[in-house]
């Protein structure tokens, strides 16, 4: 009875945790600095303020279009709910309101640890096992769509 109980407490720390949220892009910033100011200098020259929300438009969907991805990092990108390819290491684009980011697979080697299960030997003699998980990605895509969790 215990022993099944702590199969299943070992069970329940090896789900995967929420990333946590990722910082604004540098690259994303500059462009839409870029973009509002020529919309802005536009504006100056021309007096005319349809040229600043053209500007402030045009540099807030540039700035939400590029995405960059860690070394150890691939993001799955999904084109209007069907997969569009593995995107990273490095900067990459994606299509504001048509392509989104379903997830970010880390490639790193992952370690799970178990807790300490009392067993017996042969010999009748108790033993306590501990033990450790090793897991890798190999598949981005297969790691994403092909199972729930």
């Amino acid at each position: 009875m215990t022993m099944a109980k702590e199969t299943k407490e070992a069970k329940g720390t090896a789900s995967v945790a929420p990333s946590p949220p990722r910082p604004p892009n540098v690259v994303s910033v500059l462009l839409f600095v870029g973009v509002f100011g020529a919309g802005l200098a536009a504006t100056l020259l021309l007096a005319d303020p349809l040229w600043v929300i053209a500007g402030s438009v045009v540099g807030l969907l540039l700035a939400s279009s590029p995405r960059v991805a860690k070394q150890w990092e691939r993001a799955i990108v999904l084109r209007l709910g069907q997969f569009a390819g593995a995107r990273g290491p490095g900067l990459f684009w994606i299509i504001p309101g048509i392509d989104t980011i379903a997830a970010w697979i880390d490639h790193r080697i992952i370690t799970t640890t178990f807790a300490a299960e009392e067993s017996l030997t042969a010999d009748t003699v108790p033993v306590n096992v501990d033990a450790v998980l090793f897991w890798m990605v190999n598949d981005a895509e297969k790691a994403a769509l092909g199972v729930q969790d």
